[in-house]
């Protein structure tokens, strides 16, 4: 049995992700799901990470935002920037796009559990 905790997709998060100019092309969840069953037997060759941790206070909050980049090919991850990463990162929402050599690469936003 896994000892991973299902995160909870907060209103605040949801509405800060929303009001975002940044985010506005990603389609959210209506809750978090592990990178790994959502993208199960598809390979990208981009992935890049967005932390949703939320910083800063009172009237001005956002997320981290770009944390990070990998590959995922055969249902393994493939670090592209030398730092870790778990395929069993929740995603809260993605947007696909093409990269110059028209290949279809991955944003995704992820919890803290990258």
């Amino acid at each position: 049995m896994s000892d991973i905790i299902q995160p909870i997709f907060s209103d605040e998060l949801r509405n800060i992700i929303e009001n975002s100019e940044r985010y506005e092309d990603f389609k959210l969840l209506d809750h978090p799901v592990k990178f790994k069953d959502l993208f199960a037997d598809m390979d990208i060759s981009y992935v890049q990470l967005h932390s949703t941790q939320i910083i800063g206070s009172g009237d001005y909050k956002d997320i981290v935002g770009f944390c990070g980049v990998f590959e995922w090919k055969n249902n393994k991850i493939e670090s592209l920037d030398g730092d870790s990463y778990s395929e069993d990162v929740f995603v809260y929402g993605y947007e696909w796009f093409d990269d110059d050599d028209g290949d279809r690469c991955l944003d995704v936003l992820v919890g803290e559990d990258w």
